[in-house]
This record gives structure tokens, sequence and C-alpha cells, in this order.
């Protein structure tokens, strides 16, 4: 800022010095021309003087004019002299700047480690005064010790005196606190085994809790199982109930199963493609109870079972293998040889049997869905 400020004052001196010379040049060309107009009337000037005039003017104008060039050339000097200057000290400042920063950051890191030892110091504070306070509760402690156990030494020192004189009731009375010592060492250590039987049944505790927090976490996930089988479950139930509004009263229910009996005569192939646009298809009978209810539809019906895929390997529509079986006699027969579709006989005395029978014969059949 010295150095600023310098060049200013260096600068507005030069401008002074520049006014100064402008205005004694510019009075001296007044002053000549004043003087050109007195002596205009002088008759017997010769043009000789009216061109030595006109030198002259020529000759102080040059002169101030090279004052102002030499004015303003020691304006500029300063100037680039100034700001060399003012870069030296912009380039300290910001060495100075960089340093202080580098400080500042140093500074930081003092503080943030100071606060680290503040907290710690603070820390040790606190445990010492509560090791105090412990150390002063011990010293009460002690001190009431140290004044019972003075009044206990003088009284076992006025004991002594009295057991001096009865040395024989002090020796009974020795062998009775020997007993009561062994029974106090008994007692010692049944508490100590009680103590370990406590501890044995606190890690008991500790593990039946761990236990039993395992088996809580089990059951939720039971929970959870059951509550998502409870909604599939509801699931199907709504499934049931929208197949249910799609029935009528020709369908029967029996174990998560929909059951219809068409009288129509149709081939087999065209009794499967009548319950697929049912939406089921032709039954399928895969346990003694799903035979037994099926016995309310009597006579002669298709069924959901063919070997035209392979001949004699029977197989139901859903692609399961025949386990169930109670075949007429000698059958299957493949009669013809072309004896493919499964068909049931339900007797009088309700009792039912399988037989295979040409494909495009015509009967009823039982959907299920």
């Amino acid at each position: 800022m010295d150095i600023y400020e310098n060049t200013l004052e260096c600068v507005q001196k030069d401008k002074r010095s520049l006014r100064t010379t402008f205005r004694q040049t510019r009075g001296s060309i007044e002053t000549t021309d004043q003087e050109e107009e007195a002596g205009s009337w002088i008759k017997g000037n010769t043009d000789a003087a009216d061109t030595g005039g006109r030198v002259m003017k020529l000759v102080i104008l040059g002169f101030g004019v090279l004052c102002i060039l030499q004015a303003s050339l020691n304006v500029a000097l300063r100037l680039g002299q100034s700001c060399i200057n003012l870069s030296e000290e912009i380039n300290e400042q910001q060495k100075i700047y960089s340093i202080l920063n580098m400080s500042h950051h140093n500074l930081s890191e003092e503080r943030d480690e100071l606060h680290k030892m503040y907290s710690i110091l603070m820390a040790e504070k606190k445990n010492l005064l509560e090791e105090k306070e412990e150390l002063q509760t011990i010293n009460s402690f002690l001190n009431t010790s140290h004044q019972n156990l003075s009044e206990e030494r003088d009284e076992l020192q006025r004991l002594y005196s009295v057991l001096n004189m009865s040395h024989h009731n002090l020796s009974e009375e020795r062998d009775e606190l020997q007993k009561m010592y062994s029974i106090l060492m008994a007692e010692k250590k049944s508490l100590l085994e009680e103590k370990d039987e406590l501890q044995t049944i606190n890690s008991f505790l500790n593990t039946s809790h761990q236990n039993l927090s395992e088996e809580r976490d089990e059951l939720q996930r039971l929970y959870s199982a059951l509550q998502a089988r409870y909604n599939n479950v509801d699931e199907e139930k709504n499934k049931i109930l929208a197949k249910l509004q799609k029935l009528n009263n020709n369908w029967l229910y029996f174990s998560g199963s929909f059951y219809h009996c068409s009288d129509n005569k149709r081939s087999w192939e065209d009794s499967r493609s009548f319950c697929q646009e049912q939406g089921g298809d032709l039954v399928v009978i895969n346990n003694e109870e799903e035979q037994n209810f099926l016995r309310v539809y009597g006579g002669r019906r298709w069924i959901g079972l063919s070997d035209r895929q392979t001949e004699g390997v029977w197989k139901w529509v859903d692609g399961s293998s025949l386990t169930l079986s109670s075949w007429l006699s000698g059958e299957p027969n493949d009669g013809n040889g072309n004896e493919d579709c499964g068909e049931i006989l339900m007797r009088d005395n309700g009792d039912w049997k399988l037989n295979d029978l040409s494909c495009n014969n015509e009967q009823s059949c039982i959907c299920e869905m």
C-alpha cells in the first residue's frame, strides 16, 4: 500500500508539473501574440521581423511539447516501476497468505487434537472423581473399621487380662472358637458351592433365553409361512368361488374338483373337446375315494384314459400312469387293433370296471374340472 500511495503521489506531482509547463507555454504564446498585435501599428516592420516572430512561436511551442512528452515519459516510467513493485508485493502477500493458510490448517488440526485431548482428560477427570468418591467411601469405611478395631482391640486387651487370669477358660473358649471357625469355613464352602450353582443356573437361563429367542424367531417365521399359505388358500377359495359362479346344477363337487356327466353321445376325442370347452378335461381317477364317488354316474361313459401314444401303455390325459385298475375279464384286448380309448362301466351292484374301446364309438362322458 505504501508503494501504491507513493506512486500516486508521484503521478499527481507530474500532472501538476505538466499543467504548470503547459500554462507557461500558453502564456508565452499569448505574450508573443500580444507583442505582435502591439507592434502591428508600427509601420516600419519588415517581412524579416514577421518571419522571426513566427520562428519564435514555433520554438516556444516545440519546447512546450517536449516538456509535455518528458513529463509523460516520467509518468509512464514511474507507473511501470509501480506495477513491478505491486506485482512483487502481491506475490509476497500470496506467499504470506499460503503460509498463513497452512498455519491455519495446522492450528485447526492442533485445535482438533486439543479437543480430543480435552475430551480424554474430561473422561479421565470423571473417572478420577469417581475413584476419589470410591476412595472416600473406602476411607470412611476404613475409619469406621479402624474405630471398631480400636474398640475391639481395647476389648481384647481387657479380655486378655481376663484370659490371663483364667487360662483354662480361655483354652475352652479357644476350642469353641475353633469349632465355630470350622463351622464358618463349612458355611463358606457351602456358600461358594451355592455361588457356583447359581452361576450354572444363570448360564442355563441365558442358554434358555437364547433358545427361546430362536424358537420365537422360528415361530414368527412359521407364522409368516402360515399367513402366506392362508393367503394362497384364500386365493384358491376365490378361484373356486369364481368357478362355482360359472357352473350350473349339473356339476358336482368332490375333494377339490368338480364333475359333470354329459349324456350326449360323442366320440372319445369329441368328448374331450367338450370337457375342455367347459374349462376341464375328461375325468382322471387318482384314488379309491374318487372312484367310489363316481358311482353316482351309472352306465358306460368315456374317461380320460388311453394308450394312443404307445400301445399297451395306458395313461391319463394329465400324463400320469394308470395305477388303479379293474379291467373286465380279458381286457384290455385291443379288439380289431383299434381299441385305444378307455371307458368305465358301472354295474347294478355298484361295482365298476374298465374296458378298452374304439375311440370313434359314440357314448356319454364324465368331465372333471
